[in-house]
């Protein structure tokens, strides 16, 4: 059952500061008994996390990246603070994947009101749902990756690979290996929206748009001034995870099929799957008006479609490494 939601729906994501910090010392506790291993519990709550000292939070991505040994490179750890009023502060971990060259930051998990109260029915009904920790791409992909592994068309740098259909995403996954897929639905907007201090605003820096913040319709000329997606991480263009073009640029392909409603969710196991052909895109494009670039707004397309504003962003589960031992 989806668990409905009112205009005070953030607040029961929201844990009380004593009970964090009683769960801290829980797993400190754990982890002077266990060993190491322990310290991944952190990564399951991103309120947790935040209530951890630089040190504790280190040497939980210390113990995870000894498990993505041979894949992921840790590259550093950093604090990032997006746009907008009430924006919160969250010190995470940027990783490098071996093979690809991919960068990603570390999501840590919690729980955030998905889909929206008054905007697009295929929005509703708002509701609270969980995702796991996870990796997400710092940027689209861009065409200096995809052609690492794909023949043709020429390489530009840092612009970002358009013309992807959802089944053409998954062929370049399924070559790349080492666990790396398209988000969930449920992920996309759980990082999209970055979880700052108020979730359900329209963008992730507020309820108006901005054209400095996000490349769309408004602001853009594509075939002329295509955008550089490693520029707008250099100008600090991110979300509070660091994440780049979440809103406009490219719409992102994800793996649920595509369903108008989200009557039977939340969805708290990876991404829905039911009959049909078309899957969620999300995010907006330098294609669409600034309203199509909301943090709840979707929209679906037939998996072999592509077209030019149409392309991906990498994740990758975490719940398998830390589960292992």
């Amino acid at each position: 059952m989806t668990e409905r939601i009112d205009n005070n729906a953030n607040r029961r994501a929201e844990a009380d500061p004593e009970d964090l910090s009683a769960r801290v010392t829980e797993v400190l506790r754990k982890a002077r008994i266990e060993g190491s291993a322990a310290y991944l519990d952190f990564l399951g709550d991103r309120q947790l996390w935040n209530r951890c000292t630089d040190t504790i939070q280190d040497l939980s991505i210390a113990e995870l990246s000894k498990r993505l040994q041979g894949q992921f490179e840790w590259l550093e750890s950093r604090v990032f603070i997006g746009p907008g009023e009430g924006a919160l502060a969250h010190r995470l971990a940027v990783f490098r994947h071996h093979a690809s060259g991919l960068i990603f930051h570390l999501i840590p998990g919690g729980a955030f009101t998905m889909g929206s109260l008054n905007e697009e029915e295929d929005e509703k009904p708002a509701h609270i749902a969980v995702v796991k920790a996870f990796l997400l791409g710092r940027h689209p992909v861009r065409r200096s990756i995809w052609f690492r592994s794909v023949e043709g068309g020429v390489d530009n740098g840092n612009l970002v690979q358009d013309g992807v259909s959802w089944l053409a995403a998954k062929a370049w996954l399924s070559d790349l290996g080492d666990g790396l897929r398209l988000p969930s639905e449920a992920e996309w907007e759980y990082a999209c929206r970055a979880c700052g201090k108020e979730t359900s605003t329209r963008y992730y820096w507020g309820n108006l748009f901005d054209p400095q913040q996000c490349w769309s319709h408004n602001n853009t000329d594509w075939l002329d001034n295509c955008p550089d997606v490693t520029r707008h991480y250099k100008d600090g263009k991110w979300n509070n995870f660091g994440l780049v073009d979440m809103c406009g640029t490219i719409w992102e392909w994800c793996e649920d099929h595509w369903k108008n409603h989200y009557e039977d969710g939340p969805y708290t196991e990876g991404a829905r799957r039911t009959e049909g052909r078309s899957h969620v895109l999300r995010g907006g494009s330098w294609y669409n008006h600034g309203s199509s670039c909301r943090s709840g707004y979707r929209i679906a397309h037939a998996e072999d479609f592509d077209s030019d504003y149409l392309g991906l962003r990498v994740a990758r589960s975490l719940d398998i490494v830390i589960g292992a031992e």
